[in-house]
């Protein structure tokens, strides 16, 4: 109803005739007005004089609306003034008033109005508009306002109000506390300094929202006056009763910060891409951070590059000692972990004992090499696991976007199938993923089932390198190596066909065949009277198994003189995992009569430990720090480890010798033994005694 109300005044205010005269005669035509009105509303010329009249207030006044005539006003509206004539007639005259006016009129039927006034202008001549309100209805109005204006100063919201061009014609004092802004800063501005760019293109939004809905509700950032850009929960009403007057129509807005609301989630989101137990990131937020890092690789032709990390013989821990160590262990290690990479690099345990790092940006493989040998020996240094000195090491396997893969699954198989090959290749090292070692892995079934056949027709044999005496060069020993034998131009060696079989029954039927090839040898030795040791490998699965040791025993028992030569030869990665069984096993074999050596000395912290354990024949000092030896780092922890051994008195082979530098080096240093392609690549138990005969 106010609708009508409000369009017929302003017909009536802002049709705009050329004279008095013109207005007076479309208002006596305006039949239509007249019932458009249906709230007492009158027009009165300077001397209070009835010019128009609504039929509402006519009948209240006790008039005929026919007695009225604009042309000829006789009546006066004076004389239904009850009181406050005086009163009446200055604030009519007022025209900078804009408050109410309450009437009593002297009728028939005694009534109340609160009267409004609008003033039109025709030059000199005036005529002064009233649309006059019931007294009880305009108190109750009031008291409703009054409800609004409460709830509008008291609400927790920030509310502000703006015309439909954006400017704002008043805020609430929620408005100044939230925002920061002064009511006298606010209004009369337009709303666009509130929001930042991204908050500018919402606005389009919203407005499109309020053509279809009049209304819109969302999260936008808006400026503060002290505390910046802060995050709010926006809801805008349009309070139009149709589309045609948008235009003409207030906006509401009622924002509430949700600051707090955002600081919950963002801790919610954390916990849940949070592991539990070692507090790095989880495989949900690796999965999320791994798409987000992927596709803007794609999209800039960024390099990225992943490590996929695997801890060797953790189960043997948990099953052994706990899970409570297991857990202590995956704890420690996982802050070894943020300790060895950049701050910006992104490191998740995706499960049980598996982590992966993530690197973004262009690497080349030998810094990317660096950070995994970093690790490696930080995993080497042991843990302190409660009253357990634990020994550990991981397997890592690397992969680089895009030489490595174009695709996210791609790239991550890429680095898991290293992982894997570092695993298969002796645990506690690192490997570079290759598209060929994967096609050679795909074949691993094929290449068992020629395991098997080989060692049935004898086609695995025993190929020895020789071990001689730096400092006279006479040979010494020999190490007995596998071989597959195809064929005199087709011999693979052991990295073609040991990753297939590492936890399976061929590698102790493998360790079972040349360790009787061995024990043959030596027995072929001994009656040639040639003083000379053949040293044989054993890996942890070999050296774990109680048959392959009863084997052993067996041999010894059948060749009694044969077992003063042999030597059984243990990599430093065995000890890491420090097994009782093994640790029984190797001494059994001691006291079986055989030497012991221990391969790979320097790779890590275990084999210091194991010197006071064990007791070794001979130490072989693992062939990278041979070949390292331009290095000043590499040359001070060879020369403390050659002074560590020589102070135990422990035979030093030192492998991997290949140039006249590198022998001089050790014969300064005082080293005894020495083996590598300088000297001879291993070769078939046909070369041997020429060979030995040779170099005695």
């Amino acid at each position: 109803m106010k609708q009508v109300d409000d369009s017929a005044q302003a017909y009536l205010m802002d049709h705009d005739p050329a004279s008095l005269e013109q207005f007076l005669t479309q208002l006596q035509q305006s039949e239509l007005l007249l019932d458009q009105l249906p709230i007492p509303y009158l027009i009165l010329d300077e001397k209070l004089n009835i010019v128009f009249c609504t039929y509402e207030f006519a009948s209240l006044l006790g008039l005929s609306l026919k007695s009225i005539d604009p042309f000829k006003p006789r009546q006066t509206f004076a004389k239904y003034i009850n009181s406050n004539l005086r009163a009446f007639i200055d604030w009519i005259a007022d025209e900078h008033s804009i408050q109410g006016f309450e009437i009593l009129l002297h009728t028939s039927l005694e009534a109340r109005f609160i009267a409004f006034r609008r003033t039109q202008s025709f030059g000199r001549k005036k005529l002064y508009h009233l649309k006059c309100v019931p007294s009880e209805q305009f108190l109750l109005l009031n008291s409703e306002v009054n409800v609004y204006k409460t709830v509008f100063n008291h609400v927790d919201k920030a509310v502000f109000i703006t015309d439909q061009n954006g400017k704002i014609q008043t805020v609430n004092p929620k408005f100044t506390e939230l925002l920061g802004y002064e009511a006298r800063v606010a209004v009369g501005r337009r709303f666009d300094y509130l929001f930042d760019d991204k908050g500018r293109l919402v606005r389009d939004e919203i407005e499109i929202k309020l053509l279809e809905q009049n209304r819109w509700r969302g999260r936008v950032s808006l400026i503060t006056q002290s505390q910046g850009t802060m995050t709010f929960s926006l809801s805008v009403i349009l309070p139009a009763a149709n589309v045609e007057q948008l235009e003409r129509v207030e906006r509401v807005y009622i924002a509430e910060s949700i600051e707090d609301q955002l600081d919950l989630e963002d801790e919610l989101k954390k916990r849940a891409e949070t592991d539990a137990l070692t507090q790095l990131h989880n495989r949900t937020a690796f999965n999320r951070y791994f798409t987000s890092a992927f596709t803007e690789a794609q999209r800039t032709g960024d390099k990225l590059s992943l490590m996929f990390i695997d801890l060797d013989s953790f189960k043997r821990l948990n099953d052994s000692y706990g899970h409570d160590k297991g857990d202590m262990l995956l704890k420690m290690l996982s802050e070894r972990l943020l300790n060895c990479i950049r701050s910006s690099d992104f490191v998740a345990r995706l499960g049980g004992d598996e982590f992966i790092i993530m690197l973004e940006g262009e690497m080349e493989e030998r810094f990317l090499a660096g950070i995994a040998e970093k690790i490696l020996a930080a995993i080497n240094a042991p843990f302190q696991l409660g009253d357990l000195l634990y020994q550990s090491s991981v397997s890592i396997g690397i992969a680089a976007y895009p030489q490595d893969a174009l695709d996210e699954s791609g790239l991550l198989r890429a680095a898991d199938s290293a992982m894997y090959v570092a695993k298969k290749n002796g645990r506690n090292r690192f490997h570079f993923y290759d598209n060929t070692e994967l096609k050679h892995e795909n074949k691993g079934p094929e290449i068992r089932d020629e395991i098997t056949q080989a060692l049935a027709s004898g086609a695995i044999k025993a190929f020895y390198q020789p071990i001689h005496n730096i400092e006279t060069g006479r040979v010494v020993g020999f190490e007995a190596l596998a071989r597959l034998v195809l064929s005199d131009d087709d011999i693979r060696l052991p990295g073609y066909f040991l990753p297939h079989i590492q936890g399976d029954a061929l590698m102790l039927q493998l360790g079972m065949h040349i360790a009787s090839l061995v024990f043959a040898m030596a027995d072929i030795l001994v009656a040639r009277g040639y003083e000379t040791y053949i040293t044989l490998n054993l890996s942890a699965d070999q050296l774990r198994s109680v048959k392959l040791i009863d084997h052993l025993e067996l041999l010894t028992t059948n060749h009694p003189t044969g077992r003063s030569l042999v030597k059984v030869e243990i990599t430093e990665v065995v000890l890491f995992e420090d097994d009782e069984q093994v640790a029984l096993n190797i001494e059994k074999l001691i006291g079986l009569g055989l030497d012991i050596v221990l391969d790979d000395f320097g790779t890590g912290y275990a084999s210091i430990l194991a010197l006071k354990k064990f007791n070794f024949s001979a130490i072989k000092i693992d062939r990278n720090f041979i070949r390292d030896i331009q290095n000043p780092k590499s040359v001070s922890l060879l020369e403390g480890m050659i002074s560590l051994l020589q102070s135990l008195s422990l035979d030093i082979v030192c492998e991997g010798i290949e140039q006249e530098s590198q022998l001089q080096f050790l014969r300064e240093h005082g080293c005894t033994l020495g083996q590598g392609f300088y000297y001879a690549k291993a070769f078939p138990k046909t070369k041997l005694l020429k060979y030995y005969r040779d170099h005695c």
